[in-house]
């Protein structure tokens, strides 16, 4: 159409000047002839190139509808229809890969699941084999142990199928961190003591104003990150500065690359693979989640063979 619409303006000004100038009806019908000769050879190319157009989309798979767009030069309105056809082509591409990814990651969640529950499963089953046949106590203080180590990765699953299913609620109130921290710590004193040493502690006085029940959630898996995979010297410290705290969590650690530091919170993942029997590798995922649920940010450094995760929000105090 816009080959045509200067063509009738063309026309229109052609006829306006023979009127002017006086010119004899022969003279006129030519002009005419060459005018309807004009229209039609422009109707002709926008014919063509529609023709054209739709033989390239016709019967093509999307990638092929972008490279037979992409090898010729259409003009006009054509010409951005073709580009708004390859940025649907790009966002279909975009949107495919990224199911693609998804359906990877489904795929990986129900086989690592699978592994996780199976190993602790069949740890329990053979010590009970052990223990009909000898009777001996001491395999029952083991069976216990795998199954704590088994309802660990079912509470994992389960928060983490919360936080995928978008049901976790922030129900925030004030209280003191602090004694929040002392409390948690405490849960895990028997451990300490039978590991022969002491969680290093230094807390300063923070009230704030937060959902206390996930916060025990990310709490609770920092300290059992450090459990796993500590090599010594554990500590825990919050810091009050210009009315914010930083809660860190650090603990000696042998990793061998800043890839696995700057992958720790991805889904899945675990730095030391032997150490991963019954890790489901979800809960510094969880823990990343949580916090941004909560709007507090969450880091990773490690420096010196030192592990720390730290963990910064608002405090009402200064």
């Amino acid at each position: 159409m816009k080959r045509i619409f200067p063509a009738i303006i063309l026309a229109a000004a052609l006829i306006f000047l023979v009127a002017a100038l006086g010119l004899d009806l022969m003279s006129v019908i030519f002009i005419l002839l060459a005018l309807v000769a004009h229209l039609s050879y422009t109707i002709y190319l926008s014919r063509k190139e529609l023709r054209e157009f739709r033989e390239n989309l016709e019967d093509k798979e999307a990638s092929e509808i972008k490279v037979a767009l992409q090898s010729y030069s259409y003009t006009g309105e054509l010409n951005e229809i073709c580009k708004i056809i390859e940025a649907i082509i790009d966002s279909k591409n975009t949107m495919g890969q990224k199911y693609n990814a998804s359906i990877e990651n489904q795929n990986l969640m129900i086989t690592n699941i699978s592994h996780d529950f199976r190993t602790p499963l069949t740890s329990i089953m053979g010590y009970i084999d052990v223990y009909e046949r000898t009777r001996d106590e001491k395999y029952l203080e083991i069976i216990k142990k795998k199954a704590e180590e088994l309802k660990e990765l079912i509470d994992g699953f389960y928060d983490f199928s919360r936080l995928v299913s978008k049901s976790y609620k922030i129900d925030k109130r004030v209280f003191n961190l602090d004694d929040f921290i002392k409390e948690e710590i405490v849960n895990y004193y028997d451990y300490y003591i039978a590991k022969g040493q002491m969680i290093d502690v230094e807390l300063d006085r923070v009230r704030c104003f937060q959902d206390e029940k996930n916060l025990k959630i990310v709490v609770d898996n920092l300290i059992s990150n450090m459990m796993k995979y500590s090599e010594g010297a554990d500590k825990i410290e919050l810091k009050l500065k210009d009315g914010y705290f930083e809660l860190k969590f650090s603990n000696l650690a042998q990793i061998e690359t800043d890839d696995s530091i700057d992958r720790v919170f991805e889904r899945n993942y675990t730095i030391d693979k032997s150490k991963n029997d019954a890790s489901s590798g979800l809960g510094l995922n969880i823990v990343e989640n949580l916090c941004e649920l909560m709007g507090l940010n969450v880091s990773v450094e490690y420096k010196d063979d030192v592990f720390t995760i730290t963990i910064t929000g608002k405090a009402l105090n200064k």
